[in-house]
């Protein structure tokens, strides 16, 4: 045997531990390059075109538990731009625009949301306990998101402005409530087209549906209007987490 065989098969030993195997090479390379979960949930952009501001909004913690702060995040953003004055946001409708948010992934304008009583200002709006807004969702036809709005929560109001820019969704109601009508200046007397009753419209209007709109539940919206809270509003459990 020559000297530099017998070297090598002294020195294999020595490299059969340096070496690890194969296997223990490729664990360590996956636990490397794992990413971690997603967070359960996300937040989600809410904007603002009039206050010219935009929120990324996260009611909730990755137990679930609710974001203290958020409630004043969102409150701060739906303020009464004219008069600056701000109103605690009705829960509900804190956890409704995060679903809308969740729902379709894209963000929310915000055009109307909390109102501070004015001459202008309508009696009955939920504009005025901060529990209504008027948006629009970037990329979606307003006609199809009045339809899953009314679909998706109970009990809502939602009003409908055939080529409008905006939506408007309420949650301060006992029974589920829609409506088409025409979109008039902020403070103007609504000139309803069409009022929810019965999965249909209000015979009194002489209204007939859109035929792009389906039928859904809804209740007559009555003149004077229910104040203060209404029931826990329901949202399909597969739109959020």
């Amino acid at each position: 045997m020559t000297k530099p065989t017998l070297l090598a098969l002294l020195l294999l030993p020595t490299i059969a531990l340096a070496a690890p195997p194969r296997r223990h090479v490729k664990q360590a390379r996956s636990h490397a390059t794992r990413r971690p979960p997603p967070p359960r949930f996300p937040s989600v952009t809410v904007a603002a075109p009039n206050a010219r501001e935009t929120l990324t909004f996260r009611p909730f913690d990755e137990r679930g538990r609710t974001r203290p702060a958020a409630a004043r995040e969102l409150a701060h953003l739906l303020r009464d731009t004219h008069t600056g004055k701000r109103h605690a946001v009705d829960p509900r409708l804190g956890r409704l625009i995060y679903a809308i948010a969740r729902h379709y992934g894209k963000p929310l304008e915000v055009y109307s949301g909390y109102r501070a009583h004015a001459p202008t200002e309508l009696e009955h709006s939920r504009h005025r306990n901060a529990s209504a807004i008027d948006f629009h969702v970037q990329g979606v036809a307003n006609d199809a998101l009045v339809a899953w709005l009314r679909a998706s929560f109970h009990p809502v109001g939602v009003g409908y402005y055939p080529g409008g820019q905006h939506v408007h969704v309420d949650v301060d109601r006992t029974e589920d409530t829609f409506w088409t009508a025409e979109e008039q200046p902020l403070g103007a007397p609504i000139r309803y087209l069409g009022r929810g009753v019965n999965s249909s419209f209000d015979d009194r209007t002489g209204a007939v549906p859109d035929p792009g709109m389906p039928a859904a539940p809804c209740g007559v919206e009555d003149d004077e209007e229910d104040e203060g809270t209404g029931p826990r509003l329901t949202i399909d459990p597969g739109l959020v987490g």
